[in-house]
């Protein structure tokens, strides 16, 4: 790996770490802790591949890189920051960052991505074109209400991708379980995108009968006619609810809305789409109750929101954010007790985790919330609920109490909204699959011997097996 790279970093320590790792991998480096020096070696033609931090003693580099990016095109630059939010993975990527490291992150990968920087910089000076992954942008990180928190490695490679994805045209789909905040990431993915001076448009199509979905999109479809709204984002909400006849309806919107843009003179007119779901697309679309069609024209990119048990660095964060949001800034939850948070299970994730925040903060009289309290406010959890009646031999096993005690769970980390409509098919599903997993496994794979144990006929039992995408294990 041969080439000069510049590393500017206020940090001694760091500069001098990336430095010798770099040495080692054949480049030449120059280091520098301030924006003043690092703007003369530009000047001056130096660095193949510049790496910078974003807060330096000089200033923001984040303001400069536009600049830097006109007046040294072809030189990509890495951006790291200890500042881990999306505002800050969105402005670096739309300000025409090569890439965005979070730190701390693996001297290996850096070492990659300049590896990368630098064969991206060869490949455009052979072709005989400057380097410009993005595109300068006037972004105020200060502009968007919306918080998106974490600082997770999981959340840092989903900040990236919303960066890159609400900079495009391309229509976006969201994937996550009940109360990830796909709503709140949609909205997000608005207000610093390319249409965030239009209108944020909701269909909450998960609360909707068929008859109600096709006349809210036949409505929008005739504001948009006579020229009413000023869309610029359209969020699908749960649109994995929709019908037969509405998927072929909302079809009917995005041709509609194509066709407006190409036709308008002014072309003012250019709605982004952005949809949700909570269950597997893909799969729906298989097994024949989605439309292909559609399918792909919402896909355009995708996002996936982890789980809050995939995030768990996060709850620490998320917490201390719930408590100051809501104006509870004089409290703090003790080490042990953000442990203790840190160790459960939540079912519902964000939303389940902020509703708890809230209760014990509410009840608890102390500035400093102690692992106590926070025992005292835990309810049964569900994954608990079986065990504890399985080995209640006074009373015996029930599993309809168990589930119960599933259900009434599931019912709380709402709040004060309801689930979304198609419940009883969504868990009859959820309860179907381990179901016929288990009967399978306890007949070896054999497909005769689990119908006649389900009580099923043997091609209804294979078509369910196609149709949830169940795998079978011959033992």
């Amino acid at each position: 790996m041969e080439g000069t790279i510049i590393i500017a970093d206020d940090d001694k320590s760091i500069r001098t770490v990336l430095g010798q790792a770099l040495t080692r991998a054949g480049c030449r480096v120059k280091l520098t802790g301030t924006i003043s020096t690092l703007w003369k070696w530009i000047e001056d033609g130096d660095g193949d591949v510049v790496i910078v931090d974003v807060m330096m003693p000089d200033g923001d580099t984040l303001d400069i890189l536009p600049v830097l990016k006109r007046k040294r095109s072809e030189t990509p630059v890495i951006v790291m920051s200890a500042v881990n939010t999306v505002n800050t993975a969105v402005r670096a990527i739309e300000a025409g960052a090569f890439d965005y490291l979070a730190k701390p992150f693996d001297l290996s990968k850096l070492v990659s991505t300049v590896n990368l920087a630098l064969k991206s910089r060869n490949s455009k000076k052979a072709d005989g074109n400057s380097y410009n992954q993005g595109s300068e942008v006037n972004f105020d990180s200060d502009t968007s209400k919306i918080k998106i928190i974490g600082s997770s490695g999981v959340m840092q490679r989903l900040y990236k991708d919303v960066a890159k994805a609400s900079s495009s045209n391309f229509n976006i789909l969201i994937n996550g379980l009940s109360g990830t905040g796909k709503s709140l990431l949609a909205e997000y993915i608005h207000e610093i995108g390319l249409n965030k001076d239009k209108i944020f448009y909701t269909i909450k199509l998960g609360s909707l009968n068929e008859s109600q979905q096709i006349e809210l999109i036949s409505e929008t479809i005739s504001s948009i006619k006579i020229g009413t709204p000023n869309i610029g984002t359209f969020f699908l909400d749960e649109i994995s609810n929709l019908t037969s006849s509405s998927q072929t309806q909302l079809l009917t919107l995005f041709e509609f809305t194509d066709n407006h843009f190409k036709n308008s003179k002014n072309k003012e007119f250019r709605p982004n789409y952005v949809s949700s779901t909570s269950v597997n697309l893909e799969e729906k679309m298989l097994s024949g109750n989605f439309r292909e069609d559609l399918y792909y024209r919402i896909n355009g990119i995708s996002l996936n929101l982890p789980k809050l048990s995939n995030r768990n660095d996060d709850i620490a964060e998320l917490a201390k954010y719930f408590l100051a949001a809501n104006g509870n800034k004089t409290k703090s939850f003790s080490p042990e007790a953000v442990n203790l948070l840190q160790q459960q299970e939540w079912r519902g994730n964000v939303r389940e985790l902020k509703n708890f925040v809230l209760r014990v903060a509410t009840l608890c009289p102390n500035t400093e919330i102690s692992s106590k309290n926070i025992k005292e406010n835990l309810e049964l959890r569900p994954d608990l609920a079986i065990h504890d009646i399985a080995n209640d031999t006074s009373q015996g096993f029930q599993l309809s109490t168990s589930i119960e005690l599933h259900l009434r769970k599931y019912f709380e980390n709402h709040g004060d909204s309801l689930p979304a409509p198609g419940l009883y098919d969504r868990l009859l599903r959820e309860l179907e699959v381990p179901l016929i997993k288990l009967a399978l496994a306890a007949t070896k794979g054999n497909q005769i011997k689990a119908s006649h144990l389900l009580g099923l006929n043997r091609n209804t039992l294979r078509k369910k097996i196609n149709n949830l995408n169940i795998k079978i294990e011959k033992n």
